[in-house]
């Protein structure tokens, strides 16, 4: 049954980023389509271990979920949004390309189409003749007290790792009981790994649990170097196995062949084995101070030295470090410098001493001398000096000519008569005109004059 809701939908852009290799920006791959449901092996759920695989043109294996192992018994995943299921990328897949299912390497005959960015739900059944990949019947090769008669290879499903069991090994059940057969089961979901290391290819859990075995039996694994992270050496890989009752991986006695690309180690019990790889520590900055040099060694009184020193930082990471210049034991300067890791840095300072002397230089530990010879020459304030004569004499100025005599000098302007004068004047420009107009009034007119006859 296809979904295509918003949530499976956000599902499947969920799985696309987690599950899915890295590609340049330039070449984004399609979406993946997610699948899901239940897995049965010859008419039984599909145990633990089992790899359900889809297959098509165009389809990417061995990527992220593609195959699927199962963890659940019966089940490859169901339709809760945050449970893994079986990722298939398609590289060169076009929409509606055919898949075909697999479960432990043998084809079930069900086909379904690939869509990018959907989710299906679809029911699996297969059915497979003898052991499954990865199992070894070792029944008819034991004696009832759990003595193997032949020498035993028993591999896991992809061949990359093999348990090798002499002759006249003791193999018992957790019970006591003869073996009758091995599980070499890739683990989709292995117990978490210390901290800082990573598994270099798969985890296998071997079975039944709490099988032991004496003497030690040998375990070889071969590995893809390019699956080594960057900064570790294929010598420093190691063999592992989880022990329950403490919760952590233990480590064991390993050989590393780097020629064959195989670690091997032994073992006296069943348990689940990986291939570790410790990321190296981070190594914080580290300095060293060398080479003070003094040049010159020897100065007159008031002239100045370089004093200089080499700084490296053996460390794995950048840092800041402070030089300090103490002479006579009293702080001169300071400088803060930057150093990456690896690499290395001269500093220099500068200093002057106007006194005779020895003095001693010491820059953060590192120590020693120089001379100065003399006094510096200070000027000698109780001598005045006077300017040198000059050459030739520049005549004074002419003295400024009296005024002439038929010239009165000017006399200063008496400003505040001024104005009362300004002022009487203006006020008799406009008394004229009123009397002018009082004169004609009927009140003042007497009637006409002798002169008006």
């Amino acid at each position: 049954m296809k979904t295509k809701t918003i949530a499976i939908a956000l599902l499947a852009v969920l799985l696309t980023v987690f599950t899915v290799p890295v590609y340049a920006s330039d070449n984004i791959p399609p979406l993946p389509h997610a699948f899901y449901g239940t897995v049965e092996v010859n008419g039984d759920p599909a145990p633990a271990g089992t790899e359900v695989e889809a297959r098509g043109e165009g389809i990417l294996t061995n990527v992220g979920n593609n195959p699927f192992i199962v963890t659940v018994e019966g089940s490859y995943g169901s339709s809760h949004p945050l449970e893994p299921k079986l990722v298939v990328q398609g590289d060169d897949a076009s929409d509606g390309t055919g898949l075909t299912f697999y479960v432990n390497g043998v084809s079930t005959g069900q086909i379904a189409e690939w869509h990018s960015g959907e989710v299906t739900e679809l029911s699996l059944t297969v059915a497979i003749e003898g052991p499954p990949p990865g199992t070894t019947d070792v029944s008819d090769i034991i004696s009832d007290t759990g003595v193997f008669i032949n020498r035993v290879e028993a591999g896991s499903s992809d061949d990359l790792c093999w348990l090798i069991i002499d002759s006249d090994t003791v193999g018992l059940t957790r019970d006591g009981a003869a073996l009758t057969e091995i599980k070499v089961i890739k683990m989709g979901a292995p117990p978490a790994l210390p901290t800082g290391a990573s598994a270099v290819g798969s985890v296998y859990d071997f079975k039944p649990d709490g099988a032991t075995f004496n003497p030690a039996i040998s375990l070889e694994y071969t590995y893809d170097p390019a699956k080594i992270p960057g900064g570790v050496a294929e010598e420093e890989l190691v063999l592992a196995w989880w022990d329950s009752s403490v919760s952590g991986w233990v480590e064991l006695e390993s050989t590393i062949n780097p020629e064959t690309n195989m670690i091997t180690a032994p073992t006296t019990h069943f348990s689940s084995f990986a291939i570790l790889a410790y990321e190296p520590p981070t190594i914080p900055a580290m300095f060293n101070l060398s080479s003070l040099a003094i040049s010159p060694d020897e100065i007159a009184a008031g002239e100045s030295v370089t004093i200089s020193v080499q700084l490296a930082n053996t460390g794995g990471e950048t840092g800041s470090y402070e030089a300090t210049l103490k002479i006579d034991n009293v702080v001169e300067a300071s400088k803060q410098v930057v150093v990456n890791a690896g690499a290395s840095q001269g500093i220099t300072f500068t200093a002057m001493k106007d006194s005779a002397g020895t003095y001693t230089v010491d820059v953060n530990g590192l120590s020693s001398t120089f001379v100065v010879t003399g006094e510096a020459q200070a000027p000698d304030k109780s001598v005045v000096s006077s300017p040198a004569p000059s050459a030739s004499k520049p005549s004074p100025p002419a003295p400024p000519l009296p005024p002439s005599p038929s010239t009165p000098p000017a006399s200063p302007i008496d400003w505040p008569a001024l104005l009362i004068v300004i002022a009487g004047v203006s006020a008799m420009g406009m008394m004229i005109p009123l009397l002018a107009r009082r004169k004609k009034h009927a009140r003042y007119w007497k009637g006409p004059g002798p002169w008006d006859k």
